[in-house]
């Protein structure tokens, strides 16, 4: 993330200029340099000549948004949502979905070459998702004004109002329209909604009179590869359900099961990974940090009995498990591994280590240390879990030489 200085809003229409896109940004903005300050700017691709409005200074960079396009790129498209530059929830909108899919690789390649022993490594092209509108199954909005449900723009800190979100799935947008303008007792909300059950949940309880949909439910139901996870609103899952059976596709394929393997799902939420793989394994050790997440996949996955739910974080709980491990899956969030992680994992000496991450630059800077000598990468799969937003997952998988 950028370092969080103090940002002043500019209103001044003297702040335009005319000027070529000259790079892209990891968020997936164009840059200009100027006087080397970065202006980045939303909605622009490197190489279009534009009309910006400057919005915000920081110390060590700028904010602007596109006025007007006067050489527009090939790869510009139509945004197909009326917030989109103004919402700042997606950031690629503007870009053909395959090109999108090209800079989701480009942004791993970049994070991944910062690190001189991963500079030369293969990295697969990214799996397009099986949905690219109405994907996510989970919405957190800002309440503002006498209940007005939106979003606050990153950089202006404007409160966007929003009606319907096009990622959002179409219970989540079902469940805006019945709240709008009526959840003035909270200042923020969210909503999980299930494409396959139908389940949802809304999280706090609203008690207006005004509101004739339930809330305040303890958990809703998700289904994958027709396994039902329940999920209480503290704990994580994958917002994008429809992708969750290719990431385990591919983690089986690689792993070759063949039935008696001893496997650890650390940072395992409720059990995702660990109920997806239960009947291909002998066992599987799944560790959480989170009680909520731990209760729900006791309960999801009850007669799978052949998982054992481990409570704590996973630098301390590593250390305890004394069987032999075949392969372990790692699925932290941003921030990567603990360091202490890291080193109990090549502690253990495992055939297979699995990364999933969502952040390149944690990635990098975990399989610096992962490869020690001892492991070799066979796999770096990008997957877009979040179309139209920069966000990209990645799969690595790494075997012991």
């Amino acid at each position: 993330m950028r370092k969080k200085y103090k940002i002043q809003r500019i209103q001044d229409d003297k702040e335009k200029l005319q000027l070529t896109i000259t790079s892209t940004s990891k968020y997936g903005e164009g840059v200009f340099l100027e006087n080397d300050l970065p202006l980045f700017i939303g909605g622009a691709i490197e190489g279009e000549e534009v009309i910006v409005q400057k919005t915000t200074r920081a110390q060590n960079y700028e904010t602007g948004k596109v006025m007007d396009v006067i050489k527009p790129s090939p790869k510009r498209v139509k945004p197909f949502c009326k917030y989109y530059g103004s919402c700042t929830g997606c950031q690629l909108q503007h870009i053909q979905y395959e090109e999108q899919l090209v800079m989701k690789k480009t942004r791993v390649k970049e994070a991944l070459n910062k690190i001189s022993k991963l500079s030369n490594v293969e990295i697969k092209n990214t799996l397009p998702a099986p949905e690219i509108t109405h994907y996510r199954n989970h919405a957190r909005f800002t309440v503002r004004y006498g209940g007005k449900l939106g979003f606050v723009n990153k950089n202006t800190r404007e409160f966007i109002q929003i009606d319907e979100c096009k990622i959002m799935n179409k219970g989540i947008n079902e469940k805006i329209n019945q709240l709008q303008d009526k959840c003035e007792e909270t200042s923020q909300l969210s909503i999980r909604h299930s494409n396959i059950t139908s389940s949802f949940l809304i999280q706090p309880t609203l008690k207006s009179n005004q509101i004739t949909v339930e809330t305040g439910q303890s958990h809703y139901l998700e289904t994958v590869d027709q396994i039902p996870f329940k999920v209480a609103s503290p704990s994580f899952f994958q917002v994008n359900t429809a992708q969750i059976p290719t990431m385990g596709k591919i983690i089986k394929n690689h792993l070759d099961l063949k039935g008696n393997e001893i496997i650890i799902d650390a940072y395992a939420g409720v059990g995702t990974f660990a109920g997806l793989l239960s009947p291909y394994v002998k066992k599987i050790f799944a560790i959480e940090e989170s009680p909520s997440a731990i209760q729900d996949g006791k309960d999801s996955l009850i007669k799978q009995t052949n998982i054992e739910f481990l409570q704590g974080k996973t630098e301390l709980v590593l250390d305890n498990i004394t069987e032999n491990i075949d392969a372990i899956i790692v699925d932290p969030p941003r921030k990567g591994c603990d360091v202490q992680s890291i080193k109990s994992i090549l502690t253990m000496e495992p055939k297979n280590i699995i990364y999933i991450s969502c952040d390149p630059d944690t990635l990098a800077r975990d399989l610096q240390l992962l490869l020690n000598g001892m492991y070799k990468i066979d796999l770096i799969q990008p997957l877009d879990m979040f179309p139209h937003t920069h966000h990209v997952e990645t799969i690595v998988i790494l075997t012991k030489q």
